[in-house]
Protein backbone atom coordinates (compact mmCIF):
# COMPACT_ATOMS: atom_id res chain seq x y z
CA UNK A 1 0.00 0.00 0.00
CA UNK A 2 2.70 2.71 1.13
CA UNK A 3 4.93 3.63 -2.05
CA UNK A 4 8.38 3.31 -1.87
CA UNK A 5 9.90 6.36 -2.78
CA UNK A 6 9.31 7.84 0.94
CA UNK A 7 12.79 8.66 2.27
CA UNK A 8 11.58 11.43 5.24
CA UNK A 9 8.98 9.51 7.05
CA UNK A 10 10.25 5.83 8.62
CA UNK A 11 8.15 2.61 7.77
CA UNK A 12 6.05 2.80 11.12
CA UNK A 13 5.09 6.55 10.26
CA UNK A 14 3.96 5.89 6.96
CA UNK A 15 2.16 2.74 8.16
CA UNK A 16 0.34 5.27 10.64
CA UNK A 17 -0.61 7.80 8.50
CA UNK A 18 -2.24 5.16 5.66
CA UNK A 19 -4.38 3.76 8.69
CA UNK A 20 -5.54 7.48 9.65
CA UNK A 21 -6.45 7.86 5.35
CA UNK A 22 -8.67 4.36 5.75
CA UNK A 23 -9.83 5.07 8.55
CA UNK A 24 -11.34 8.79 7.03
CA UNK A 25 -12.18 6.99 3.88
CA UNK A 26 -14.19 4.40 5.57
CA UNK A 27 -16.09 7.13 7.68
CA UNK A 28 -17.14 9.25 4.95
CA UNK A 29 -18.02 5.90 2.64
CA UNK A 30 -20.29 5.23 6.14
CA UNK A 31 -21.63 9.15 6.27
CA UNK A 32 -22.01 9.05 2.60
CA UNK A 33 -24.05 5.67 2.55
CA UNK A 34 -26.01 7.35 5.36
CA UNK A 35 -26.64 10.89 3.89
CA UNK A 36 -28.00 8.65 0.81
CA UNK A 37 -30.72 6.82 2.99
CA UNK A 38 -31.43 10.34 4.45
CA UNK A 39 -32.31 11.24 1.05
CA UNK A 40 -34.32 8.55 0.13
CA UNK A 41 -36.29 9.28 3.50
CA UNK A 42 -36.64 12.83 2.94
CA UNK A 43 -37.88 12.42 -0.69
CA UNK A 44 -40.70 10.05 -0.01
CA UNK A 45 -41.46 12.13 3.09
CA UNK A 46 -41.81 14.77 0.86
CA UNK A 47 -44.18 13.61 -0.92
CA UNK A 48 -46.27 13.54 2.05
CA UNK A 49 -45.39 16.71 3.41
CA UNK A 50 -46.73 18.28 0.07
CA UNK A 51 -50.20 17.34 1.17
CA UNK A 52 -49.71 18.57 4.61
CA UNK A 53 -47.84 22.01 3.24
CA UNK A 54 -44.71 21.03 5.10
CA UNK A 55 -42.48 21.15 2.36
CA UNK A 56 -41.13 24.40 3.41
CA UNK A 57 -39.01 22.47 6.40
CA UNK A 58 -38.38 19.48 4.15
CA UNK A 59 -36.54 21.49 1.17
CA UNK A 60 -34.65 23.04 4.08
CA UNK A 61 -33.77 20.02 4.89
CA UNK A 62 -33.04 18.45 2.24
CA UNK A 63 -31.03 20.83 0.84
CA UNK A 64 -28.76 20.48 3.86
CA UNK A 65 -28.44 17.15 3.22
CA UNK A 66 -27.73 17.71 -0.48
CA UNK A 67 -24.69 19.71 0.93
CA UNK A 68 -23.30 17.57 3.30
CA UNK A 69 -23.64 15.01 0.77
CA UNK A 70 -21.65 17.16 -1.65
CA UNK A 71 -18.99 17.67 0.96
CA UNK A 72 -18.69 14.33 2.19
CA UNK A 73 -17.85 13.59 -1.46
CA UNK A 74 -15.08 16.15 -2.12
CA UNK A 75 -13.38 14.54 1.17
CA UNK A 76 -13.72 11.44 -0.13
CA UNK A 77 -12.14 11.88 -3.34
CA UNK A 78 -9.57 13.97 -1.36
CA UNK A 79 -9.11 11.04 0.95
CA UNK A 80 -8.55 8.42 -2.08
CA UNK A 81 -6.22 11.18 -3.68
CA UNK A 82 -3.95 11.30 -0.11
CA UNK A 83 -4.17 7.58 -0.25
CA UNK A 84 -3.23 7.50 -3.99
CA UNK A 85 -0.01 9.66 -3.24
CA UNK A 86 0.85 7.95 -0.60
CA UNK A 87 0.85 4.14 -2.49
CA UNK A 88 2.94 6.24 -5.34
CA UNK A 89 5.17 7.67 -3.16
CA UNK A 90 4.53 11.61 -2.84
CA UNK A 91 2.66 11.89 -0.22
CA UNK A 92 4.43 14.63 2.17
CA UNK A 93 4.89 16.79 -0.97
CA UNK A 94 3.16 19.93 -2.04
CA UNK A 95 0.99 19.45 -4.98
CA UNK A 96 1.93 23.45 -5.51
CA UNK A 97 5.92 23.93 -4.88
CA UNK A 98 6.76 20.57 -4.09
CA UNK A 99 8.15 20.98 -0.94
CA UNK A 100 7.58 19.19 2.14
CA UNK A 101 4.54 19.17 4.34
CA UNK A 102 5.55 19.06 7.66
CA UNK A 103 4.44 15.82 9.75
CA UNK A 104 2.77 17.79 12.19
CA UNK A 105 0.17 19.04 9.27
CA UNK A 106 0.13 15.15 7.69
CA UNK A 107 -1.38 14.35 10.86
CA UNK A 108 -3.51 17.15 11.35
CA UNK A 109 -4.87 17.11 7.71
CA UNK A 110 -4.06 14.17 6.89
CA UNK A 111 -5.45 14.33 3.11
CA UNK A 112 -4.18 17.66 2.76
CA UNK A 113 -2.33 18.60 -0.33
CA UNK A 114 -0.15 21.86 0.28
CA UNK A 115 2.08 22.95 2.20
CA UNK A 116 1.42 25.63 4.59
CA UNK A 117 2.88 28.20 2.41
CA UNK A 118 0.69 27.10 -0.65
CA UNK A 119 -2.20 27.36 1.82
CA UNK A 120 -1.78 30.86 3.02
CA UNK A 121 -1.57 32.02 -1.04
CA UNK A 122 -4.30 30.47 -1.81
CA UNK A 123 -6.11 32.01 0.83
CA UNK A 124 -4.87 35.21 0.19
CA UNK A 125 -5.81 35.58 -3.64
CA UNK A 126 -9.18 33.52 -2.76
CA UNK A 127 -10.87 33.80 0.38
CA UNK A 128 -13.65 31.92 -0.64
CA UNK A 129 -11.92 29.16 -0.68
CA UNK A 130 -11.05 28.68 2.92
CA UNK A 131 -11.91 25.50 3.12
CA UNK A 132 -9.64 24.44 0.62
CA UNK A 133 -7.59 22.31 2.55
CA UNK A 134 -9.35 22.18 5.98
CA UNK A 135 -9.83 18.52 6.18
CA UNK A 136 -13.46 16.67 6.62
CA UNK A 137 -12.80 16.73 10.29
CA UNK A 138 -16.33 18.43 11.26
CA UNK A 139 -18.31 15.92 9.48
CA UNK A 140 -16.34 12.61 10.78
Amino acid sequence: MVGTLHTRFSATTLERLSAQLIARRDAIRRCLESLQIELTDAAEHRDCSDLLDESSVDDADLGTDRLLMAQARRALASTEAALERLAEGAYGRCVTCSGAIPLVRLRALPDTQICIDCSRAVRKHAPEHEDWDAGWTTLV
